[in-house]
């Protein structure tokens, strides 16, 4: 310590200089000697120079694919019906998050569709493989189908009501771990109430305003915010 306060102090010529003219002798004064240098050019300790923990072929915690719970496709279910819920604003592209069709057969072709104001998702759901079946309670105001008599149109029949849906999720593709809404309901429904035909009302009064104004109430009803 004291030769490292000298090569501070008076340079390393001096400090050379006075550990030759210590008392220690031969070799050890000079092994010491070389580590003290060594120790000041570097400004590192003597000893085995520690390496940082991990390298190149250890993994990362958040590297490694977490099991996806029945809760978190609970918890997404309820993402896709929040979204689903009719309101007066179109949702291009919202469902792109949440919904998975091309690995769950056909395209969506909008044959059938409620209007949804309140939904609940019932506890559990049940393992298949990869994916999972859960249930959810939904109040719609609306029930929308393709015309029999017009291909270009839909017809909706205004009136609530509440339908058991029962869903099934998949693991989402690679690169995004999550769980998807897979197509319609086992029911053969969806709730995507917004198609490329026009909409024609029954019975004779009904109408979108007056869809989305039932909507509003089951809502308020509810203490639950209105549907933008």
């Amino acid at each position: 310590m004291q030769s490292i306060v000298q090569i501070r102090r008076f340079g390393l010529g001096r400090a050379l200089a006075n550990a030759r003219s210590s008392n220690r002798s031969g070799m050890l004064g000079m092994f010491s000697l070389t580590l003290i240098v060594a120790t000041a050019c570097t400004g590192q300790p003597s000893g085995d120079v520690r390496q940082p923990s991990g390298g190149a072929g250890t993994k990362s915690s958040a590297a490694i694919a977490q099991p996806l719970s029945v809760d978190s496709a609970r918890q997404q279910l309820e993402r896709y019906l929040d979204l689903a819920i009719a309101g007066r604003r179109l949702k291009v592209g919202a469902y792109a998050s949440v919904r998975e069709d091309s690995i769950c057969g056909p395209a969506l072709n909008f044959m059938r569709a409620l209007w949804v104001a309140d939904f609940r998702v019932l506890p559990g759901g049940r393992t298949i493989g990869d994916t999972v079946v859960i249930q959810s309670i939904l109040t719609s105001v609306a029930d929308q189908r393709e015309s029999l008599a017009h291909a270009s149109k839909y017809v909706a029949t205004l009136g609530a009501r509440e339908d058991t849906a029962t869903w099934t999720l998949v693991r989402s593709l690679a690169g995004n771990p999550n769980w998807r809404v897979c197509g319609d309901t086992r029911e053969g429904f969806d709730v995507i109430a917004i198609g490329p035909k026009e909409i024609g009302w029954s019975p004779s009064g009904a109408s979108r305003v007056r869809a989305l104004g039932l909507v509003d109430s089951v809502r308020k009803a509810r203490g639950l915010p209105l549907a933008r």
